[in-house]
């Protein structure tokens, strides 16, 4: 996002005294300005031009006052301010969104993805999921930022699924999941498509759809060259036992106990405790069952997870 984000920087902002750019990722990220040392004083100096250039209302610079709102609001999110930065954005919206000029408008559809990153951030999961959506029917060819918004909106899609128990956000985040991996899945170097296809294996494990989320999380492990949680692990095996290959569940229900006996795993032992006896039901579903290697694995289970709660059950 920073390098993208970065690309997008005007010579005209520059010339007027203030060049940024993003660092750190996720919550850390940041924009500096970066024509001076990095101090309050030059900080304050930079904020000082960029209010003169965003106030600026001659149409010959409309693009530098686009992009030094942007810039302003972006601050203020980056900042944790969300709403005066969802304020600031508007204004960049509203004030000059008919300037048709390519140059004001990649600021403009940037702003409109800056509301939804504010709504966001203030958990409003509905609206932000609105203003996403009206992002990508606006976004042109080429947009740098298009697989990111895809992916904000699943992910708002998915908080509001979990808010108000929604199946249908929870479609509507796969649905966007699936246009992110068919516009930008074959690109190796786009970070969206790994996370998209976690995501996705995610939301489509836990919708019961075996084979999706199976085939989802696989390639996620694949391009990760082999590395994953326990827990997609256990999802993995999951799935392949949901759809009656058992030896090869019974395989990744041994790897993850495994792992658990090993020096580094999960905090939570619940999804061991699953993979345990889930290796002997395993036996039990074979098309020859094998009575007393489920037996024998049931015992090695309530003796490693003495507590388990499947224990009565079994």
């Amino acid at each position: 996002m920073a390098t993208r984000a970065a690309d997008l920087s005007s010579d005209v902002l520059g010339q007027a005294g203030v060049a940024w750019r993003l660092s750190g990722t996720g919550a850390a990220e940041r924009i500096s300005l970066t024509n001076a040392p990095d101090s309050d004083d030059d900080e304050r100096a930079g904020e000082r031009v960029l209010e003169c250039a965003a106030a600026d209302t001659d149409p010959n610079f409309a693009a530098l006052a686009a992009e030094a709102r942007w810039l302003l609001a972006s601050r203020r999110l980056k900042a944790g301010e969300p709403a005066l930065a969802m304020r600031r954005f508007n204004e960049l919206v509203q004030g000059i969104s008919r300037n048709r000029d390519p140059a004001v408008q990649q600021w403009v559809q940037r702003g409109v993805r800056g509301i939804g990153d504010c709504m966001a951030a203030l958990k409003q999961w509905s609206e932000a999921r609105s203003v996403y959506r009206n992002y990508i029917s606006r976004a042109v060819e080429g947009d740098p930022d298009l697989a990111q918004v895809y992916l904000a909106s699943a992910e708002v899609g998915r908080r509001q699924g979990l808010a108000t128990h929604d199946p249908v956000a929870f479609d509507e985040a796969v649905d966007d999941l699936h246009a992110l991996l068919e516009n930008f899945g074959d690109d190796p170097h786009r970070s969206e498509v790994p996370a998209a296809r976690l995501l996705i294996g995610g939301l489509l494990y836990q919708a019961q759809r075996w084979h999706e989320a199976e085939t989802q999380l696989a390639k996620y492990v694949a391009d990760a060259g082999g590395n994953a949680t326990d827990t997609i692990r256990y999802q993995l095996a999951d799935s392949a036992f949901q759809l009656g290959r058992f030896a090869d569940a019974r395989v990744g229900f041994e790897d993850l106990l495994r792992r658990f006996r090993g020096p580094v795993h999960d905090p939570s032992d619940e999804l061991y405790q699953q993979a345990a006896y889930a290796i002997g039901l395993c036996y039990l579903r074979e098309p020859q069952p094998r009575f007393v290697h489920a037996l024998f694995a049931f015992q090695r289970a309530q003796t490693e997870f003495p507590k388990s709660k499947l224990t009565p059950e079994l």
